[in-house]
């Protein structure tokens, strides 16, 4: 990546005089900047990153609204169905990761 800095000031030992089709404002100097971005997925979402059901509701491996379907929290914070994080950890081999942002998956310890 390359910015453009406009240089402004004048060179040691030089005159406008001797450069005389190069008005002042128009000298630049080219930069290079090296960036590095990072980002992770918001982990505030009401429904569950697998199976996308509402937290308030149950997950599709439960048989009726209402039955005990416990939200479990990885070490990253990201937040699923405990049916569906089970499934998905014991799906994924040899070392499972977090459906959501691919960290090796650790349950949350409280």
């Amino acid at each position: 990546m390359h910015w453009i800095k406009k240089n402004t000031k004048k060179a040691h030992n030089t005159t406008e005089q001797n450069y005389p089709q190069q008005r002042r404002s128009d000298r630049h100097e080219k930069l290079k900047w090296h960036a590095v971005a990072s980002w992770t997925w918001d982990a505030h979402d009401d429904a569950c990153g697998i199976c996308r059901m509402a937290f308030d509701g149950c997950c599709p491996d439960c048989k009726m609204p209402g039955d005990d379907c416990p939200l479990m929290w990885g070490a990253c914070n990201h937040a699923f169905h405990l049916h569906c994080i089970l499934k998905w950890v014991n799906s994924q081999s040899p070392r499972p990761q977090c459906p959501m942002c691919r960290r090796d998956w650790k349950f949350r310890a409280e």
